[in-house]
């Protein structure tokens, strides 16, 4: 069905239009501020990063934006590196949202703060009818060191009604 990404902010702090094109030039196809019909079956819509317009002073477009002129009978998946105001977007007809981001914290205590900014730091979570997964991802920023949480690539299996 494709391979698929979206930009998360290291993309915009190191050069974004560099990063997509590199992704775009080897098979992940970019979704940014963009949605895809999945063989006629489900949404793919795909945010571009909160950080976009501290970088670039362009905004990026708002999710209600972007669901105009598609058919919500059908599943809609979201991915938005970012697991910003997750209440805000469960009051859209959307079923899953996938994000990262968080690293679940890294280190112990920045886990606290972290919590204070992103109500899901990690798992799954539903609000409303909404369920959003947030990865704590493979990776790390800063200090090349996890404590209190382990690095994961999730793999998720989706099955329509």
């Amino acid at each position: 069905l494709g391979v698929y990404g979206v930009t998360g902010n290291h993309e915009y702090i190191g050069g974004a239009d560099d990063a997509v094109n590199y992704l775009n030039n080897h098979g992940v196809t970019m979704l940014l501020d963009k949605v895809k019909l999945i063989k006629d079956s489900f949404y793919l819509v795909g945010r571009d990063d909160l950080a976009k317009p501290r970088f670039s002073g362009k905004e990026r477009k708002k999710l209600i934006d972007l669901l105009q002129n598609i058919d919500t009978k059908k599943p809609i998946i979201v991915i938005d590196h970012q697991p910003y105001k997750p209440k805000e977007v469960a009051k859209l007809p959307i079923d899953l949202q996938l994000s990262g981001h968080t690293h679940d914290g890294q280190i112990w205590p920045f886990t606290l703060g972290v919590r204070v900014i992103f109500p899901i730091t990690y798992g799954l979570k539903k609000i409303g009818n909404t369920y959003f997964y947030v990865s704590s991802g493979y990776g790390t920023w800063g200090p090349p060191v996890r404590i209190g949480n382990s690095p994961e690539i999730a793999i998720i299996t989706v099955k329509f009604k």
